[in-house]
């Protein structure tokens, strides 16, 4: 990712996945890897007041990290989602090979190990992501203990744009949404990513406010789900992140 540091030096701190260098290690679901992540967040400040945020599936462990803390009595003041589909109990067909078409470099703008044994595991690592985010059933947060404030971003480009008439043909019959549906992005139907592909993403909530409860702030960049990591995209993305902070942060 190519941001830049914060305007106001506020320290980031990055949370990769306990499994990232063993995925075949990867076969819990997101409340132990959340549960993982809030004792990180609690050793290295215990008393903080937090801004937690994701991306893709990471908004989803930000969700289930951030009710925990609260959960616990940790005060959350900001909650920032980056293009992700509300969490619900989806199915998990064997789209693997979808999903490698759709995460290869070509499209991630970026390499991969040219070491089989890391690619196994990387890939191992992505379907058990896949596979914990379709069986993840989340709680609602209760009406006195949620964030102060949530910021969701979404992005109006969609990836098959730049994409080929074969991989777009494969990518639909593996399950994947490539025109817009009416309510795709809430539909359990849907697998947990076959939605990244489908063309007008609605810029609403999409039903995160059922579970955050109260206000939800949208927006949205003329980006696609990972050209918003890369140049020139990014710089699109880090303004709406200094956006969404300034909002969580109630300036």
């Amino acid at each position: 990712m190519f941001l830049q540091p914060l305007p106001d030096d506020r320290a980031l701190y990055v949370l990769e996945s306990p499994y990232l260098d063993s995925g075949e290690s990867f076969t819990c679901g997101v409340e132990k890897v959340s549960a993982l992540f809030k004792q990180a967040i609690v050793d290295a400040h215990p008393a903080g007041n937090f801004f937690l945020a994701g991306y893709s599936v990471g908004a989803v462990y930000a969700y289930e990290t951030a009710r925990q803390l609260i959960a616990e009595g940790h005060s959350v003041q900001g909650l920032l989602l980056f293009d992700m589909a509300v969490p619900l109990l989806r199915p998990n067909p064997d789209v693997l090979p979808a999903i490698k078409l759709l995460f290869s470099p070509p499209m991630l703008k970026s390499s991969i190990s040219a070491n089989p044994a890391v690619q196994r595991s990387q890939e191992a690592h992505m379907a058990h992501m896949v596979r914990s985010v379709a069986e993840y059933d989340p709680l609602p947060m209760p009406s006195d203990r949620r964030p102060s404030r949530v910021w969701l971003l979404w992005c109006s480009r969609s990836v098959i744009e730049r994409l080929g008439d074969d991989d777009c043909k494969y990518l639909g019959q593996s399950g994947f949404v490539m025109e817009q549906v009416p309510g795709f992005l809430e539909s359990p139907a849907i697998g947990p990513l076959a939605w990244i592909t489908a063309p007008g993403k609605p810029p609403g909530p999409n039903g995160w406010d059922r579970l955050v409860g109260g206000q939800v702030k949208c927006d949205s960049i003329d980006a696609d789900h990972f050209s918003m990591l890369v140049t020139p995209d990014v710089a699109k993305f880090q303004k709406a992140i200094q956006d969404g902070l300034v909002y969580c942060s109630g300036v």
